[in-house]
């Protein structure tokens, strides 16, 4: 891994990324919210969009041989910190650079396991349908699964309900708060609550 999950969903094709729709990365509709992906064409309400098989994160022996269409699983502080390690081995990535990434892209279907993809989502958050709520996002069979849950008309923005989708582990809130930074499910609700 030379480059972060973040650069990662920039950089390479939605197909690598595991997503069976075509889409692109770019500004977000959102003031201030960085990054938006967008789908390239109509997508039929419960079109399954993009699946992400996982591995544990203490299952992980080098960051370079996790494919691009997978997530990591985090199950502990420590499952975190030797991220963290090869991070900075395999890539040279900094303590900070890494915090950062964790605080804006993990996140948990289940309030259990924590979960990074490795080429992100980049999905933003919509609080209803009728402000942009159109993806679904869920654990199944081991695997993240992103599923249209409204027609998605083509050059749509593509947004999550992280209210409902997003259930921190408790230990990674921990893991926030130890190293002064916030989880993006409360960054983003505190600015829309």
């Amino acid at each position: 891994m030379s480059i972060l999950p973040s650069r990662a969903a920039l950089d390479l094709d939605g197909a690598q990324q595991g997503w069976s729709i075509p889409t692109v990365v770019k500004q977000s509709t959102i003031p201030g919210a960085g990054v938006g992906r967008y789908a390239q064409e109509f997508t039929k309400k419960g079109t399954i969009m993009c699946v992400k098989k996982s591995i544990k994160m203490a299952d992980v022996t080098s960051l370079k041989a996790v494919s691009l269409d997978m997530a990591v699983t985090f199950e502990s502080e420590a499952d975190l910190e030797r991220y963290i390690a090869l991070a900075h081995e395999e890539g040279g990535h900094s303590r900070e650079a890494v915090l950062d990434l964790f605080a804006n892209f993990i996140w948990s279907a289940d309030g259990k396991v924590a979960w990074l993809n490795h080429a992100t989502w980049s999905i933003n958050h919509g609080e209803t349908g009728e402000k942009g709520l159109n993806v679904w996002l869920y654990e199944k069979d081991g695997a993240i699964v992103a599923e249209a849950e409204f027609d998605v008309p083509a050059g749509a923005e593509l947004f999550c309900q992280y209210r409902r989708d997003f259930d921190q582990p408790p230990f990674y809130l921990d893991y926030c708060a130890k190293n002064g930074k916030k989880d993006v499910r409360t960054m983003v609700l505190e600015v829309v609550d």
